[in-house]
């Protein structure tokens, strides 16, 4: 039988009360709210999000002599006035490798937006600063409203880093609404019941739409053929990780040896496209008008690793030697 622990009793508890007690007014309705809906908070602004799950939390420990009161959370970056060090007691913290300091990550917790960021900016520069490597502190909560938009449940955290973020796949054919997965490190966690306060009027007005898996554009400092180009796999990013691969579906067309030509060449050579120049790839990720750009990820020092040639959608599979990652707008 499953184990479940006190906080997730108690938030199924609530959710459920909300369900069956909480009248639905005419907006909830119109939008389509339900129980369970999520708002994020960095910085002090309220990001929008879809999803929240608790992943590892401490195990019960007594306290000793031995162990220290409280941990100070090192910093990592050059922190914002709104970033806030960890001061509350943490017991027997474990720890994870983030750039080239040891950070308490005694909870961890994942996020996920089919809204690009939530809509909020601050989000989105600490996701950036963590995949460029420069991952910063954070102190911030995740509340939950029932129908009414009333907060039902909150969990406050310290000392948060962005340790993991997993970029959604592209493919030109989806329209299906695609979002980041953003995993925290944090160094302590309290969950606690809503004050039922209102859900922040920001997130209740015109939201920007969601990113779709369909809206991307992929270039290159080098000729890759890259109007063919109809799938870009998902990408997993962390901190402390520079190296990764990356899969790129081709269109070939009636002419498969001629669109994978250069990369035949280039894997009979050692990976490199052109001989003594860096290849660097960017993945553009769109509005869905596509008249503007989001947010891009560059792919450098890109080398072929493998090339097949399958109908009817040719794989080629890229090594790159480090990722990063620039916001031009949270719409």
């Amino acid at each position: 039988m499953p184990m479940h622990t006190r906080r997730e009793l108690l938030r199924t508890s609530l959710l459920l009360g909300g369900a069956l007690c909480a009248p639905r007014n005419a907006l909830a309705q119109l939008r389509s709210y339900t129980a369970g809906r999520f708002a994020l908070f960095v910085g002090g602004t309220p990001a929008f999000i879809d999803a929240f799950q608790m992943l590892t939390q401490p195990a019960a420990t007594q306290p000793s002599s031995s162990v220290p009161a409280a941990v100070s959370a090192p910093a990592v970056a050059p922190a914002a006035p709104s970033v806030v060090a960890a001061t509350s007691p943490v017991v027997r913290v474990p720890t994870t490798v983030v750039g080239a300091s040891q950070l308490p990550a005694a909870y961890q917790f994942s996020v996920s937006s089919s809204v690009w960021f939530g809509g909020s900016q601050s989000l989105a520069n600490w996701v950036a600063g963590a995949v460029n490597h420069l991952p910063s502190l954070q102190n911030g909560s995740v509340c939950n409203y029932d129908f009414n938009y009333r907060q039902v449940t909150r969990d406050d955290w310290t000392a948060g880093a962005v340790s993991q973020v997993i970029w959604p796949g592209c493919e030109a054919t989806s329209t299906a609404a695609a979002s980041p997965v953003i995993t925290v490190d944090a160094a302590t966690m309290r969950f606690s019941i809503g004050d039922g306060s209102a859900f922040p009027g920001t997130l209740l007005g015109p939201k920007a739409k969601n990113f779709r898996a369909c809206d991307f554009l992929v270039t290159s400092n080098v000729n890759i053929n890259a109007a063919q180009i109809a799938s870009v796999s998902a990408l997993t990013l962390a901190p402390s990780v520079y190296a990764g691969t990356v899969a790129f579906g081709y269109n070939t067309g009636a002419q498969p040896a001629m669109v994978l030509a250069p990369f035949a060449t280039a894997l009979q050579t050692g990976g490199m496209l052109i001989s003594g120049q860096s290849t660097d790839i960017t993945i553009a990720f769109l509005t869905p008008a596509r008249t503007a750009t989001l947010a891009a990820i560059t792919l450098r020092d890109c080398r072929v690793a493998s090339v097949n040639n399958v109908s009817p959608r040719a794989l080629v599979t890229m090594n790159y030697a480090d990722a990063s990652l620039s916001v031009s707008a949270v719409a």
